[in-house]
C-alpha cells in the first residue's frame, strides 16, 4: 500500500499522473499520431481526417467506404464528449469557487448562466477564426499559465515543488523499471 499524507505520497501521485499526462503519454499517442498524419497527408495525398490513420490497416476500403465514414463520425462524436464533459464540470466548479470566495449562491441558475457565458466565449473564438479568436483564447491561456505559475511559485512552497518535480520522476522510472522486462530496459539505455 502507497503511503499517504506525507511527501512519499506526494511524489508517488506525481509519478502516477506523469504516467498519464507527461511526457511519456504525449510522446507515445500524440506524437505517433502526429508522425502518420503527416506522412501519410504529405506523402501520400491523403486528407487530414481520423479516417486517415487507418488507411495502413485497411487501404482505400477506409478512405471512401461507410467503415471510414463511420470512423470520422465516431471521432467527432468523441470530441465532442470529451468537451462537453470538462465544460459542464468547469461550470459546477466555478460555481463553487464563487460561492467559497464571494458568497454567490452555488445554484442551478449560477451554473446554467456560467455555461452559457463559456459557450459564448466559445462561439465568439470559434465564429472569429483562427487567426483571431482562437489565437487570442490561446495567447491568453498561455500568459494566465504563466502567471499562475510564477504566482504559486512566489506564494507557494517553492522548495517543495522544486524537490517535488525530480522525485515523482524518479518515483515514475523506478515503477517503470519493477514493470518492464529487462530486455527493454537494456534497449532504452
Amino acid at each position: 500500500m502507497p503511503p499517504t499524507g506525507n511527501a512519499d505520497a506526494a511524489y508517488n501521485a506525481l509519478a502516477q499522473s506523469f504516467m498519464h499526462w507527461g511526457f511519456l503519454a504525449w510522446a507515445m499517442l500524440g506524437s505517433l499520431t502526429g508522425i502518420i498524419f503527416m506522412y501519410l497527408h504529405y506523402e501520400k495525398g491523403l486528407p487530414l481526417k481520423p479516417r486517415t490513420l487507418l488507411y495502413p490497416l485497411f487501404g482505400d476500403r477506409v478512405m471512401r467506404g461507410p467503415v471510414g465514414a463511420l470512423v470520422d463520425a465516431c471521432c467527432v462524436l468523441a470530441v465532442v464528449a470529451g468537451t462537453v464533459g470538462p465544460i459542464g464540470f468547469l461550470g459546477l466548479q466555478v460555481s463553487y469557487g464563487l460561492n467559497a470566495l464571494f458568497g454567490i449562491p452555488d445554484t442551478y441558475t449560477t451554473q446554467l448562466t456560467l455555461l452559457l457565458v463559456l459557450t459564448v466565449i466559445y462561439t465568439l473564438s470559434a465564429v472569429s477564426g483562427v487567426t483571431r479568436g482562437i489565437q487570442f483564447l490561446s495567447s491568453t491561456n498561455v500568459l494566465l499559465g504563466g502567471a499562475l505559475l510564477l504566482f504559486i511559485l512566489i506564494m507557494g512552497p517553492t522548495g517543495f515543488l522544486l524537490d517535488a518535480f525530480p522525485q515523482g520522476h524518479g518515483a515514475l522510472r523506478r515503477r517503470l523499471r519493477l514493470r518492464c522486462p529487462p530486455s527493454v530496459l537494456t534497449m532504452a539505455g
